[in-house]
């Protein structure tokens, strides 16, 4: 399910251009419409219209996530839905000729004398097929 909520993450964190192109508008705002839609909290469609109106930053998205995670989690519906949204917006932008969407990891590496410290998110690029 992680893999599902990084790729609407990066989807939404780059909707913004992803709405400048026709073919892809419908997609992208239906998958806001659907977002909307489930996440309840006044306080999740508050994040969601900021992101709408690319305002956003990297906690807004974090916290968008975190709702979804708890809304997907145990339901399988729901999940199935979001991967369809995904499915489509993919292969739309494949027929516009766009690149697909990637999420950027990042990996601190911290040393203390001749300790080693790795953090950060590693989780791997969805891309569906």
């Amino acid at each position: 399910m992680s893999d599902i909520i990084n790729q609407t993450g990066a989807v939404i964190e780059k909707s913004a251009e992803l709405l400048k192109n026709p073919a892809l508008t419908e997609s992208v705002t239906g998958l806001y419409s659907w977002l909307g839609d489930i996440l309840k909290k006044p306080s999740a469609k508050d994040k969601l219209e900021i992101v709408r109106q690319n305002k956003h930053n990297g906690e807004i998205i974090s916290g968008l996530m975190a709702n979804l995670e708890f809304l997907l989690e145990g339901n399988e519906a729901l999940q199935n839905q979001l991967t369809e949204k995904l499915k489509e917006l993919d292969l739309l932008m494949k027929q516009a000729g766009v690149s697909p969407i990637t999420k950027t990891n990042e990996i601190i590496l911290t040393s203390i004398g001749d300790i080693e410290i790795c953090s950060g998110n590693i989780n791997p690029l969805i891309h569906f097929e």
